[in-house]
């Protein structure tokens, strides 16, 4: 009896230090610098116009397979970003609602782009996660840390943003959003 509660406290102890390294590893991750919206904006928000149009960030991200995939060719397009990681078990949830957002949305209407926030996780992983996972979407690698940006702010993942047909962020949730709430909104910028 003894043992069992002991190996029980030891299993405790390094579930949560594994937490706790995690987090902090998401948290230290990561530079805002190079990025700038379509307007030039610096970011921070203020982009000039005097309007409160929050447009995305730009990006150009290394795609699994092979190529980049950058944001701002994406325009005309409802985008949904998916920050996730592999060994993360909610965003396993999340697939499972993306892969019906893919079915009810041509590829013309919505692109759908899961980004790896974890930058030690190499192509090959990501290929294998793919295939296990039936993903039919481009998974990209952030190698410069966009999940950090100000904008984007994927400090918990899955961290699930729509940006609209124009560019701007039209939708932000951190934890698993289910299909229905991202059908309502993309059918709302449609």
């Amino acid at each position: 009896m003894k043992k069992e509660f002991q190996f029980l406290i030891f299993v405790a102890v390094v579930v949560a230090v594994a937490t706790l390294i995690g987090l902090a590893y998401l948290q230290m991750t990561g530079s805002h610098e190079g990025y700038t919206d379509d307007n030039g904006d610096d970011g921070t928000g203020d982009n000039g116009g005097g309007d409160d149009i929050e447009l995305a960030p730009d990006f150009d991200l290394p795609t699994v397979g092979g190529g980049y995939t950058q944001l701002s060719d994406l325009q005309g397009k409802v985008v949904v970003l998916d920050f996730m990681a592999t060994w993360c078990g909610p965003c396993e949830l999340e697939i499972d609602h993306l892969k019906i957002i893919s079915s009810q949305y041509s590829t013309a209407q919505v692109e759908i782009l899961s980004i790896d926030v974890d930058q030690s996780e190499g192509d090959a992983l990501l290929q294998d996660y793919i295939a296990e996972h039936g993903i039919t979407w481009k998974v990209l690698r952030d190698t410069v840390g966009i999940s950090s940006h100000a904008d984007y702010n994927a400090e918990y993942i899955p961290t699930i943003i729509i940006i609209d047909k124009d560019g701007a962020i039209a939708y932000r949730n951190a934890s698993v959003t289910s299909a229905d709430t991202m059908a309502n909104v993309i059918d709302g910028l449609l």
